[in-house]
């Protein structure tokens, strides 16, 4: 496992051996604190000793202090040490007092029991595996499925579901048999007897939140917004920020860059765009927005060349069974430019859309569905009056924000509904793969039009862990942590608790967060907010086909048959497939990403 890691950007590695218990840790500095740390960490007697190795940030380290009686200064103290206390006086009851990005392991001696847990949201990602009597943990699968233990067998359901969804959606299944991801908000015990997790936090226990004033939920969501970004600005280290132009990545870097708390020439910020060709171009919303961000803070903006010939090396060696499977590949470079920049931390806007920056377009539905007639048309009434758009009259909302809705979750021939997987990439799997992908229970998001309902869905479907869990692997290798402060566990929870009247009003999208942050400059950005991503769909569209069409060029047939692939089909119809734009053929797009993941499964085939 060790040699593994020797590969990953390191400060120093250490490991704690005794009997037949062994800990390890491979250091990668980031916070004040860490550079403090000497992991694994061991405390108290012989007899009642608790070891501990981890990859954490803690956000609420005085709070620790305070509860646990600790004399010593915040930034003397190690995040180590203020969980091993916890631990210590709680036990499991600790992660009720943690807040912050996690995943850590303690040796209990008195026990004799590893205690294994992972954050809230699972930005910290834990894999571990029982192979021989013998369990083993990492926060990389790679290192689990070493030749120094038994070869793992390709879990066939996975592969199946990964190319029937596009992703591996699994709270804690992998592309392996015995290999298994800790759900997030969920801990561990392994000893002689087992096996056990349990849940200890769910968005389900989150309760309704009742303030005097509207004013007042904006106001506290922008002071929580403000306390997320702050807490995840604390590096040694200069910093990256994610910002496409959209109304969350440009609400955090704006927020960052009003705090005061981003020094000059610390931050970059990243887009996925090619940089502009033409001032044309330049003043398009979808290259325009981000840069007007990025220029009103005064922040490096660097955009991301990616080329056809990108793409045709990650089908040539991409693992996907190694836990990341998510294809959003200008990121790849995006890691590679911000190593290369000594950035440890990315901001990202990630799971905004889902839960505290929702849309809010079937709230007028829903209040009808629940009998709220009257406040409903009151409201339309209002909306339509503050619009100058012709097209948006009273009968044009209600049948827009109210029949349509009601429509597609209830009639489906009128459309599918919300986030629904209704189409597969299956094209090119073999028979038996096939039958695998409609075996067991298929968890697809909620069609429906109520908001909280659908907030829950995108987290049980696990469409918002896979992408963290997909980053957090691909980064850490480079050194690289992702940082999501809309997924700050109290951003989190007032999403779930505020009233669903604020997610649209006065015929306002994403009312509730677009009213927070709209005392940012610059002004007027957060009103007219209407930023789309056309051109590099369509150039990341060209590019993949390309690059299909050159991987086909040069492949030569295994002497062995895939377990998983129509192989000749796939080739076959790699080579006859025409390019079209998107407008003339949307399904074309569908049939590409079909292409791109079946190339990227019969690299599975290694590990049978």
């Amino acid at each position: 496992m060790h040699a593994v890691y020797a590969a990953w950007f390191n400060e120093g590695r250490g490991q704690w051996i005794e009997g037949n218990v062994g800990l390890g840790h491979t250091m990668q500095w980031n916070t004040p604190e860490s550079k403090l740390e000497n992991l694994p960490a061991v405390a108290g007697e012989t007899g009642s000793r608790l070891v501990i190795t981890a990859h954490t940030r803690l956000d609420n380290r005085q709070e620790l202090i305070d509860k646990l009686g600790i004399r010593k200064p915040v930034e003397s103290v190690t995040d180590s040490e203020l969980i091993l206390a916890s631990y210590r006086k709680w036990r499991e009851d600790c992660l009720k007092h943690l807040l912050g990005d996690f995943a850590f392991a303690i040796w209990d001696e008195r026990a004799s029991r590893l205690f294994c847990a992972r954050d809230h949201m699972g930005i910290q990602p834990l894999f571990y595996r029982t192979v021989n009597s013998q369990f083993i943990f990492a926060n990389n699968i790679e290192p689990l499925v070493q030749d120094c233990f038994a070869s793992p067998r390709v879990k066939q359901e996975t592969v199946a579901k990964y190319l029937r969804d596009g992703e591996n959606y699994s709270a804690c299944d992998t592309f392996f048999d015995d290999v298994f991801q800790l759900p997030a908000g969920n801990y561990l015990t392994a000893d002689e007897s087992g096996v056990i997790v349990k849940q200890y936090w769910s968005l389900h226990e989150v309760q309704p939140l009742k303030l005097v004033r509207l004013e007042d939920y904006s106001e506290l969501l922008l002071e929580l917004l403000k306390e997320a970004i702050r807490c995840r600005l604390r590096s040694q280290y200069p910093l990256g920020a994610h910002l496409s132009g959209g109304l969350d990545s440009s609400a955090i870097v704006a927020c960052a860059g009003t705090m005061g708390t981003v020094d000059a020439g610390k931050m970059s910020t990243f887009s996925w765009m090619r940089a502009p060709h033409s001032g044309e171009e330049l003043a398009d919303p979808e290259w325009a927005m981000s840069q007007e961000i990025a220029d009103t803070y005064q922040l490096p903006h660097l955009y991301t060349e990616l080329a056809s010939a990108d793409i045709l090396n990650v089908l040539r060696g991409h693992d996907i069974a190694l836990g990341d499977t998510v294809d959003l590949w200008p990121e790849k470079l995006v890691v590679k430019n911000a190593a290369a920049a000594g950035i440890r931390t990315m901001l990202s806007g990630w799971g905004g859309d889902q839960l505290i920056s929702h849309y809010g377009n079937d709230v007028y539905a829903e209040r009808v569905l629940r009998g709220q007639f009257v406040g409903t048309v009151r409201e339309l009434l209002r909306a339509s009056r503050y619009t100058s758009k012709l097209m948006h009259t009273f009968p044009t909302y209600v049948y827009g924000c109210v029949l349509q809705p009601l429509f597609r979750a209830h009639m489906p021939l009128f459309g599918s509904g919300y986030d629904g997987i209704d189409r597969d990439y299956l094209d090119y799997a073999l028979p038996d793969l096939r039958v695998a992908s409609t075996q067991g229970t298929q968890v697809l998001a909620y069609k429906g039009v109520y908001l909280r309902r659908q907030q829950l869905s995108s987290f049980q479907l696990n469409h918002l862990g896979n992408r963290i869990s997909s980053w957090a692997v691909s980064g850490r290798v480079s050194g690289l942590s992702y940082a999501y402060p809309l997924l700050d566990k109290r951003m989190v929870e007032l999403a779930l608790a505020a009233p669903v009247e604020l997610y649209r009003k006065n015929g306002v999208h994403r009312y509730f967060f677009r009213r927070s942050v709209s005392r940012f400059e610059p002004p007027g950005f957060w009103d007219r907010n209407q930023k789309q991503e056309l051109h590099r769909v369509e150039e990341m569209f060209r590019m993949s086909f390309d690059a299909a069409k050159a991987w086909a060029s040069e492949r030569q047939f295994s002497r062995k048959p895939s377990q998983f692939i129509d192989e000749m089909r796939l080739i076959t119809d790699i080579n006859d497939i025409k390019f079209y734009k998107l407008a003339e053929n949307p399904d074309r797009f569908r049939k590409i990403s079909a292409i791109k993941r079946s190339i990227l499964a019969l690299g599975l085939d290694m590990y049978i």
